[in-house]
């Protein structure tokens, strides 16, 4: 083997990956994957309703916010409520 030829090789193997990564480097590349799909809770829906009715007077949680057992989520004013616990007395 020429030693020339090896050393002629070599250095255009070289600049050939130095110029790919100087092209990486500035390129910008917009990558779409499409796919189909769905979009599932991670646990099971609950529907939460207070069976007196009420108004709610504060919420303590926002949209999207995971919540721990017990915790409290809404507070309902309890005017209306006592007025009736009281009249039920």
């Amino acid at each position: 083997a020429n030693p020339t030829i090896i050393r002629l090789t070599m250095v255009t193997t070289s600049l050939a990956i130095l110029a790919f990564i100087a092209w990486a480097g500035v390129t910008n590349i917009n990558e779409v994957a499409r796919t189909p799909g769905e979009v599932v809770p991670q646990g099971f829906q609950q529907v939460v309703q207070h069976l007196e009715g009420g108004i709610v007077r504060e919420i303590k949680i926002r949209e999207g916010q995971q919540v721990e057992k017990g915790q409290v989520l809404v507070v309902l004013d309890g005017a209306g409520s006592q007025d009736r616990h009281g009249a039920s007395r």
